[in-house]
């Protein structure tokens, strides 16, 4: 039997020393719902649609990995490391795809501050502004 193909990177591996969602050192802000979902790491999601809502990390390293889950109903998220450019990430996708990423690298080695906020807005294909954050890890 065929099996869909799987991103080159092992889940175990680029998640070791991952921060859960559901870890007391994810600070949120704002309207944000704990779920349970069996594929995503650990078993839980945060999520939320309110414009405006914060989700905030600090981390050591010079690299930080936001994993999500990309879905019909996802929006668009800034991320934004030590107060400085944000980028913006579409979290939309019309199948779900569990645990994928977005690398933040080229940090200066040392301790950061991430923040991931609700913009409230979507691609015209998504049926929602929902994003989520299932862990963030930085080395």
């Amino acid at each position: 039997a065929a099996t869909p193909a799987q991103p080159d990177w092992n889940h175990s591996e680029l998640l070791a020393g991952a921060i859960d969602d559901a870890s007391p050192a994810v600070v949120y802000s704002g309207n944000w719902s704990a779920g349970a979902f069996r594929s995503a790491f650990r078993g839980t999601l945060t999520y939320s649609d309110e414009p405006g809502a914060v989700a905030r990390f600090s981390f050591e390293g010079a690299e930080l990995q936001y994993i999500y889950t990309k879905a019909p109903n996802r929006g668009m998220a800034a991320v934004t490391i030590d107060g400085g450019v944000s980028r913006t990430i579409d979290l939309y996708d019309s199948q779900p795809v569990w645990q994928a990423r977005t690398v933040f690298g080229g940090l200066k080695p040392g301790p950061h501050r991430a923040e991931i906020q609700v913009l409230g807005r979507h691609n015209s294909a998504s049926g929602g502004n929902f994003i989520d954050i299932d862990a963030l890890r930085g080395r």
